[in-house]
């Protein structure tokens, strides 16, 4: 019978901390703040909406065993402003996703009786509705197949999803941190998830393959890949991003003299359409 308290404080740890919530009941008046929890979960989210530059900040939940469990986030709030990224369309509810990915889960040794979870319509059952755990072991391959090899973190992130509830997205699965019971307080998510790979599956190309980058004297690097297979074709073109570091010298890591750091050049990147 422990409680869990969210808490926010300075740059220094522990120092006039501000007590925010314990276990799911809020403390602080400000209604921008909740505790995501489900019941039987282990995982207590502290949730901010309408960030503003005044929130940042340290944050740490603690549990008030002797000694106490603590583990810290920090908050950077940002000034300014970006574009917001273009919504990508999500299908309606109401519309069955053709997204069938047993052949992956098979060439992943994904045991039959778990194979009918290798369909996206299926796996919205599973983990929207916290089962069945006796395929929890196979869900990380499951998930990876899903995702199809594509990235469905940009749909993900303008649909409002938070970031710990974004595995799925990145095709991922932590058993430990990721079981089905602890991703029930990310249920509220699952459909706008699934929603986002569904579209992605089609609109989004897949990662190359075998990437691979050889120096070949000392202003020439060559970068190959290979194109993956696509069913969908919706590869256009590749754009190659190249950073230039200012230096990497044995110094490199070392503090300098602000006169002499003025003398490096600060690293940029271009970009290249290939």
């Amino acid at each position: 019978d422990f409680t869990l308290m969210w808490k926010k404080t300075s740059k220094i740890p522990n120092r006039d901390a501000t007590v925010l919530s314990a276990n799911t009941h809020m403390v602080t008046s400000d209604k921008r703040m909740q505790v995501m929890h489900a019941t039987g979960g282990q995982v207590y989210v502290l949730k901010i909406t309408n960030v503003t530059v005044f929130d940042a900040g340290i944050y740490f939940c603690e549990v008030n065993t002797d000694p106490p469990i603590r583990a810290f986030r920090e908050l950077t709030v940002l000034r300014r402003q970006y574009r917001k990224v273009q919504k990508l369309p999500l299908p309606s509810s109401d519309t069955n996703s053709s997204h069938n990915f047993t052949s992956c889960c098979v060439s992943k040794n994904v045991s039959t009786s778990c194979q009918q979870y290798c369909h996206i319509d299926f796996v919205m059952d599973a983990i929207g509705l916290g089962k069945p755990e006796e395929c929890e072991d196979e869900f990380p391959s499951i998930v990876s197949c899903m995702a199809d090899g594509r990235n469905h973190m940009p749909c993900c992130v303008d649909a409002g999803i938070p970031e710990m509830c974004t595995d799925l997205c990145k095709g991922e699965f932590n058993i430990k941190t990721g079981s089905i019971k602890v991703i029930s307080t990310c249920r509220d998510y699952v459909e706008p998830t699934l929603s986002c790979i569904a579209t992605g599956i089609e609109t989004i190309p897949k990662q190359p393959l075998g990437m691979a980058a050889d120096a070949l004297n000392d202003t020439a690097i060559l970068v190959s890949w290979l194109p993956a297979h696509d069913e969908y074709e919706v590869r256009d073109h590749y754009v190659v991003n190249i950073t230039f570091m200012g230096f990497l010298t044995k110094e490199f890591g070392k503090s300098f003299p602000s006169k002499n750091a003025k003398k490096f050049r600060e690293p940029f990147s271009t970009s290249h359409i290939v």
